[in-house]
């Protein structure tokens, strides 16, 4: 795809398309059903050390599912991703109870959040998202290593994945 992008941009002389690893994801929020009582991060880690099985969650994409690993790992919980082809489908997942938690763009869930549907917890931005002046970063909740958003990382294989 970025070599045909390459050719076009040649073509017809303007800049070629950034690769994707050197373009700037947007910051991403941990959800939970509002019925879980979760209120925090630390609610949240507490909860999910406690769990004797291992969590599954959603993702809006790649950088939300590796972000969801590397807040498994930093925590020390184990988690299960489980893919969707639409964020949707996950959020209404969250709503139902058939996933634990879920990583998405907050763009991705701002009608569900605002009507309380589901919860935010935290987003990974150096700052608040707009939109949502309630909701801390992962720095202001005591996880600063999460605080950046999260453009990649590497993958451990101590994540499973879920198929469906």
């Amino acid at each position: 795809m970025i070599r045909l992008g390459i050719l076009f941009a040649a073509i017809l002389g303007i800049a070629a398309p950034a690769p994707a690893a050197a373009q700037s994801p947007s910051p991403v929020m941990l959800l939970v059903n509002p019925k879980s009582g979760l209120k925090s991060v630390g609610e949240f880690v507490a909860w999910a050390k406690n769990s004797k099985k291992p969590l599954a969650y959603a993702s809006s994409g790649p950088p939300a599912q590796r972000f969801g690993e590397a807040l498994a790992q930093k925590i020390g919980i184990q988690s299960v991703h489980v893919p969707y082809r639409a964020a949707v489908q996950g959020i209404l997942d969250l709503m139902g109870g058939h996933i634990d938690f879920a990583v998405m763009d907050p763009g991705a869930a701002v009608g569900q959040i605002q009507g309380g549907l589901v919860r935010a917890l935290a987003v990974s931005g150096k700052q608040r998202a707009a939109g949502f002046p309630d909701v801390p970063t992962f720095a202001e909740a005591g996880y600063p290593e999460l605080a950046g958003a999260f453009p990649g990382g590497k993958v451990t294989g101590k994540t499973a994945y879920a198929r469906h």
